[in-house]
């Protein structure tokens, strides 16, 4: 790459050349020399750096709030600085972050001094008219803002510590940071970049709150932004690529958890070109099951997932709507079926104990999925489903049970898309069905000791949306409608921390397609970096027993 081959040799040579500091311009001179590139040519990679010079700076608001307080005590607001951009570049930078107002500003690039030597700051002082002791500096670099100005010109100095410097002293991020695998990847580390831009640019209030150095607070906002929005984003990328792989052209996204996936795709995928087109599908697992049965071994396949200690009656409901009144449960019991009293509970499909009974009311279970079907049909034909010929359901995972019933219903291949799966292809289905997983594909971790599988009832939780649960689609008065769920009183009362959560992941998601838009063009949020956060805030969940 030419600018990679020239850019600082260039600025070495200029610098050497002039025998003082130089300006970007003087730079691309050299640059061209260099290069033997044409004078447009040149012209257009000293724009893109400068535009990307732009975009790479972000406000410390903090110092923003110090500079306006500071001319509110009538006191001068004197910018210094070492840098190669001309006057009108730093100037449209500071003036983009709402810093506007300062009474004068010194650069390298003008003067042909630098601060690290000492020379701009005797050059300020004496433009200024003012002595060392009568100036406070400000700065980050530990040389040329702190040491250098207070041993040679007495200058009173204090010391903002750099977001990256905290961030490395920090152990939560210290551990991703310095991670090999994060070593020559811009996608890791702008990744890692905007979590440290976000929580640690701060100068002052943190009110000695240790909590606000962590990546994995109790604050709901700020695990949203540090862990749901980079693991949700990353996936969101995932899936754009997969459905180019395999031509998919719609993408159903699943309720509940796949509301705000939806939602966090849409912003992500909003400025790319040839996206697959988004939907919101609102089917549960019983809502989609119970109208695919059409025989008993159907009804088997149902029944032998787990389940855990709870009444027959429930069961029945949860797995087959099926309600029966209090004279079939007598005729039940008096058949020996099963014992008034007794607890249903079903681990590694052994139904044995239930499957007389299942057998006694199958007919009433077929009755029922034939009454459920029509309603459900009519939705999913609204929705466009079946229209496609290059489809795909997305959801949080795992053996695609959802994915599989849509199929029995379906005339056209219905694929699926996953943080996780367990398993390779679905039984009953052909293979050419895809079902693929993001973070661990058929059991297998794609990243180091992945926890999206392993901790996935944490991963389910942060999804977790305000809608109700569909039970069934029904037609009444020749109007479709669905039955609901009501939401549990605990749902209700968490709905403000789930709000909070979600903002917080929106939030990150809005950064980095900004940071895609206009920094750099091909970043994606990194898989790596998102599935580490992960592991890691299921290990501090794990060591501090975090109720969550």
């Amino acid at each position: 790459m030419i600018f990679k081959k020239y850019r600082v040799v260039a600025e070495t040579q200029a610098r050497s050349s002039k025998g003082k500091d130089i300006s970007l311009n003087e730079i691309y001179v050299q640059f061209k020399n260099l290069s033997q590139l044409t004078d447009n040519q040149v012209q257009q990679i000293q724009k893109i750096e400068e535009r990307v010079e732009l975009a790479s700076v972000s406000p410390r608001y903090n110092v923003i709030e110090l500079m306006q307080f500071v001319k509110n005590i009538g006191k001068k607001v004197i910018l210094v600085s070492d840098m190669f951009l001309s006057r009108e570049i730093v100037e449209r930078m500071l003036s983009q972050h709402g810093i506007t107002e300062w009474h004068n500003l010194y650069l390298s690039s003008e003067t042909g001094v630098r601060k690290d030597t000492g020379e701009l700051y005797k050059y300020m002082l004496n433009k200024e008219d003012i002595t060392g002791r009568e100036v406070v500096m400000i700065g980050d670099n530990e040389r040329s803002d702190i040491q250098l100005p207070t041993d040679e010109f007495g200058i009173k100095c204090i010391h903002i510590l750099r977001a990256a410097d905290l961030a490395c002293a920090l152990p939560d991020y210290f551990k991703i940071i310095k991670s090999d695998l994060n070593q020559d990847n811009i996608n890791n580390e702008l990744t890692i970049g905007l979590l440290v831009r976000k929580n640690l640019n701060n100068i002052y209030g943190y009110n000695n709150s240790s909590e606000k150095f962590k990546l994995f607070s109790s604050n709901p906002y700020q695990l949203g932004y540090n862990v749901l929005g980079p693991v949700v984003s990353a996936f969101c990328q995932w899936l754009i690529e997969q459905a180019q792989i395999d031509h998919i052209n719609e993408l159903y996204f699943l309720a509940r958890e796949g509301k705000l996936v939806k939602q966090i795709y849409d912003l992500w995928s909003s400025p790319q070109k040839n996206t697959p087109q988004s939907h919101y599908l609102q089917v549960s697992r019983r809502c989609v099951t119970v109208p695919a049965i059409n025989s008993f071994e159907d009804i088997i396949d149902i029944a032998e997932k787990n389940y855990c200690e709870n009444s027959i009656q429930n069961y029945l409901i949860e797995r087959f709507g099926l309600i029966l009144d209090a004279e079939r449960w007598k005729n039940i019991y008096q058949k020996n079926l099963w014992d008034k009293d007794k607890k249903l509970i079903i681990k590694q499909k052994q139904i044995d104990h239930i499957k007389p009974l299942l057998e006694y009311l199958q007919t009433d279970i077929l009755s029922l999925a034939q009454t459920e079907k029509q309603p459900l049909m009519t939705y999913l034909k609204k929705s466009g489903l079946f229209s496609s010929k290059s489809s795909a359901v997305v959801d949080v995972g795992y053996s695609g049970t959802i994915q599989q019933a849509l199929n029995k219903l379906s005339m056209q291949p219905i694929h699926g898309y996953y943080f996780a799966t367990i398993i390779p292809n679905m039984e009953g289905l052909t293979k050419d069905i895809k079902i693929k997983g993001c973070y661990v594909n058929n059991l297998a971790n794609l990243y180091p000791d992945s926890q999206i599988f392993a901790r996935s009832f944490e991963l389910e939780k942060l999804l977790s949306a305000d809608d109700t649960q569909i039970i069934k689609y029904c037609i009444n008065d020749d109007m479709l409608k669905g039955e609901f769920k009501n939401l549990s009183d605990r749902e209700l009362a968490t709905r403000p921390i789930r709000n909070a959560l979600q903002q917080g992941a929106i939030d990150f998601v809005k950064d980095a397609v900004n940071l895609r838009k206009n920094l750099y063009f091909d970043f994606k949020s990194s898989l790596f970096i998102a599935d580490s956060l992960y592991k890691d805030f299921c290990l501090t969940l794990r060591i501090k027993k975090i109720k969550f």
